[in-house]
């Protein structure tokens, strides 16, 4: 649990880092939140087709030396 919280906060820092360098220091506080959860809402979607498409490939596999 402690590692899903220090990526969720990552990820809030690294996109608040972006949008400040992307708008400037003036940018809206409304605007850093907007991009911050959009990166990670994007990227927890990517997580999770990569995830269904290796649960279907890993279920089509025959045996373990296929998965290997």
């Amino acid at each position: 649990m402690d590692d899903a919280v220090a990526i969720i906060v990552f990820g809030f820092s690294t996109a608040a880092a972006q949008a400040i360098i992307s708008t400037g220091i003036d940018g809206s506080i409304g605007i850093l939140i907007f991009r911050s959860l959009r990166e990670i809402v994007l990227a927890l979607f990517i997580g999770f087709l990569v995830g269904l498409f290796l649960s279907y490939f890993s279920r089509k596999a025959k045996g373990e030396e296929e998965l290997l």
